[in-house]
């Protein structure tokens, strides 16, 4: 018995000098280093829904405020120099923030813009908004902000290459979500001058950008990028890594036609995550003179498509039979199909979901009312 006493009383004093040692001491961090990792990778698993509360949670879907432009949302406009980007994205900020029509659609609702011009002189981006403001009024929630206002508090030029400019940017809108001064939509116009450095091509450089913009996404915001195409044209997509469309929700290709007299380029939908936006394709045309600019879309309807336009508009049908039915004695049955076929491809009409009422867009109520 009294060597066993002994025994237990040595192998205490043992442990005892062990945890005053420095090896017990450093084995006792890494220990309590296991536990944190354990209690880390337990919440994780914790907050994991199961699959029946999460089809039961009210999640509220993006605001579709233009058929591509999702609140929020992550959108990237691209196209080879030249072609209208930075005009094509000063009249989305004008109309967006004035609620008013932007060239084949009708926002639901106006929201607060911020454009970020990262490579034009203030005196340039100035004349290109007069110039296609026109007669509306200039009181909008539009703020601008260009190379001379672009600094950090200590006077440097802001880079979003670099990690904590960016962590400042997102700092900042975040504290001003909710607030009357808050941003809901933010263009940034273009990543050549506003990323400067950034490894285009390697992916690697590009993930911490990605990751940027969804969480910005994630405060309630929609990012407008734009992009120059790569050395192939429009066709091979936007210029750099193959993961820099990846988060994005829409992404859309300005493909210009150098031999037009004027700006004109060709609109066209390379990926919509939400909806399928109609038309997918169409020419748009920079036309004005010295004091006003705007952009007209161009695209011929055909007689029979005009008639379906007005049958949707009195008669509201919710199939193509309703539709040959008020239109039989003009047109073949045949003909009246391909009619709408045709309405529905140029964007002039569309049917939320099988079985509802057709309706028709701005375009759309435009071409009933001509024809």
């Amino acid at each position: 018995m009294k060597v066993s006493i002994t025994h237990e009383r040595y192998s205490m004093a043992e442990n005892v000098d062990y945890f005053d040692s420095e090896n017990g001491r450093e084995a006792a961090r890494k220990r309590q280093e296991r536990e944190e990792v354990g209690k880390d990778r337990f919440s994780l698993i914790g907050r994991a829904k199961r699959l029946l509360d999460f089809l039961q949670e009210e999640i509220e879907p993006p605001e579709m405020v233009l058929p591509f432009l999702p609140f929020p949302g992550l959108i990237m406009i691209f196209g080879r120099r030249g072609c209208g980007k930075s005009w094509v994205l000063a009249k989305l900020a004008l109309c967006l923030a004035a609620g008013r029509r932007f060239l084949h659609w009708e926002p639901k609702r106006p929201l607060r813009v911020l454009l970020i011009d990262g490579e034009m002189p203030r005196a340039y981006v100035q004349w290109r908004l007069r110039q296609l403001l026109g007669t509306v009024d200039a009181d909008l929630p539009l703020r601008i902000l260009t190379l001379a206002e672009l600094k950090t508090p200590e006077g440097d030029a802001i880079n979003l290459a670099m990690e904590d400019h960016r962590t400042m940017v997102l700092e900042e809108l975040r504290s001003i979500v909710g607030l009357d001064e808050g941003v809901d939509c933010m263009i940034l116009d273009n990543v050549s001058s506003l990323f400067v450095g950034l490894k285009e091509n390697d992916n690697d450089s590009w993930a911490p950008i990605n990751r940027w913009l969804m969480q910005l996404r994630e405060i309630a915001l929609t990012v407008v990028l734009v992009h120059h195409a790569g050395k192939s044209g429009t066709d091979g997509g936007p210029r750099g890594a193959s993961s820099i469309d990846g988060a994005l929700d829409t992404t859309i290709s300005l493909d210009s036609d150098e031999d037009a007299p004027h700006l004109r380029a060709t609109w066209k939908f390379e990926k919509e995550r939400h909806m399928k936006t109609l038309p997918k394709k169409f020419t748009l045309e920079l036309m004005g003179d010295d004091n006003v600019l705007d952009f007209t879309v161009s695209g011929y309807v055909a007689p029979r498509t005009k008639r379906v336009c007005q049958a949707i508009a009195r008669h509201g049908p919710s199939t193509t039979n309703e539709i040959v039915g008020y239109l039989e004695g003009e047109y073949k049955r045949a003909s009246i199909k391909c009619g709408l076929a045709d309405a529905k491809k140029k964007g002039l009409a569309y049917q939320a979901a099988k079985g509802q009422p057709y309706n028709l867009t701005a375009d759309g109520e435009d071409a009933a009312r001509r024809g």
